[in-house]
């Protein structure tokens, strides 16, 4: 791909990202006066749960599709990956399903053990579609999907609210938006394409630094955000963590809005750029550049304003949250600068290393809370979010230390 193909591309996903934001951004007002932060925080737990399962499905095969560059080649991933998904998220009704029968309370309730596997498999179906695009370089498919998406999602939730609905409409509203959002994926895949065993266990070999490597890692990044909801709950309240759900989902906007779509059309330069035997460090500091200075005014903006600002666009009940933001800030701002270089690892096949970051990451993520609530005198909710973000900060600060490493070890072994 060339630079101006690579511009056009970020132009058109970023597109399709922005609309898809700027619903979520108008309809948010409106859905935090609808529910109270423990429904949401009910939605958010959920989603911890489903993205979790979402990734495990499958296998991580979908990256797969970016660098397998025979078509025929990617139709089995593609194949092999929607039958896994399917069926494994069929059999999580199992393992679920002994829970409540032995579970002393009524969490998950029978609503949820049903609707878990769905949101598991229309995850996965949605990922896996959004990488096919992007191997196929069909960029305006994508937005589609993330327009309709936000759409359909955010317009259900309203309407559940009105009819009082609560947890189980919001959560209805995301399984009915990924469900329809994802036919725009399905019509272009070639689901018709006449499997080979044997040729798809020699790809499922070729590829298996995903499921081996970048799937443990995905699945320990993934953990650590239900461990973190999970810990909060036990802590604190579902309303503390409601409180700590929504902000933490609105300050990663920006990096919805922006990192997301650039760092998936990233990875499909730093393979081109790989292919081709070219350098990487001005590529990604350029990036990394540009990020940094379209986070700083909102995130400051957040800084110095989050409870007024929180209040006044989500309501008085949502002020608290505002507080929330105001110290997270900078953890998120951080995140944001890192999350599109994740892409990295997997393009430069560092994905062991990667991995041993990301479990230090989650040890660290959990001792930062429990440590605090059992040795520090008066460790309130905000004192031990204030803990956290700092730790958050180092630790997101040896991770940009390791993407440095690596891209230098890359261009090193090209003058070798």
């Amino acid at each position: 791909m060339s630079d101006s193909r690579f511009i056009n591309s970020i132009g058109i996903l970023l597109s399709g990202t922005l609309f898809a934001q700027l619903l979520n951004v108008l309809f948010i007002p409106i859905i935090t006066r609808l529910y109270t932060p423990e429904e949401l925080g009910e939605l958010g737990y959920y989603l911890r749960i489903v993205l979790f399962f979402a990734a495990l499905v499958t296998l991580r095969l979908e990256l797969g599709f970016l660098n397998e560059r025979h078509v025929g080649h990617r139709s089995l991933l593609l194949k092999f990956s929607l039958k896994w998904s399917l069926i494994l998220s069929i059999l999580i009704l199992i393992p679920l399903f002994v829970y409540y029968l032995f579970s002393r309370d009524d969490i998950p309730s029978m609503y949820m053990i049903l609707l878990i596997p769905a949101g598991v498999f229309l995850h996965a179906l949605f990922n896996i579609g959004t990488h096919w695009e992007l191997a196929e370089e069909r960029f305006s498919s994508i937005s589609l999907a993330r327009f309709a998406n936000s759409f359909i999602t955010n317009g259900l939730k309203v309407a559940a609210g009105w009819l009082k609905l609560g947890p189980l409409g919001l959560i209805i509203a995301v399984i009915i938006g990924l469900a329809t959002s994802s036919l725009i994926y399905l019509r272009k895949m070639p689901l018709l394409v006449i499997a080979s065993t044997k040729k798809t266990g020699a790809l499922l070999k070729k590829h298996r630094e995903l499921y081996l490597y970048n799937l443990p890692h995905v699945l320990v990044d993934l953990f650590r955000d239900f461990a973190l909801a999970s810990l909060i709950i036990i802590f604190f309240s579902d309303r503390d963590y409601g409180y700590f759900d929504h902000t933490f989902r609105v300050l990663k906007l920006p990096l919805t809005f922006l990192g997301a779509a650039v760092g998936q059309a990233l990875f499909s330069r730093i393979v081109s750029i790989i292919d081709e035997k070219k350098r990487l460090c001005r590529f990604a500091f350029k990036t990394s550049l540009g990020l940094t200075l379209a986070a700083i005014i909102p995130f400051a903006v957040v800084y110095f304003y989050g409870p007024e600002l929180f209040g006044f666009v989500f309501g008085e009940e949502w002020t608290e949250a505002g507080v929330l933001g105001s110290i997270m800030t900078i953890w998120l701002f951080m995140n944001m600068i890192a999350s599109p270089l994740s892409y990295l690892p997997v393009a430069l096949d560092e994905q062991r290393p990667y991995f041993y970051w990301n479990i230090a990451g989650t040890v660290i993520l959990i001792l930062s809370i429990v440590v605090p609530v059992y040795f520090m005198e008066n460790a309130d909710f905000l004192k031990v979010i204030s803990w956290v973000t700092w730790i958050q900060v180092f630790y997101h600060l040896g991770l940009l230390a390791f993407f440095v490493k690596i891209i230098r070890k890359y261009e090193n072994s090209l003058s070798d």
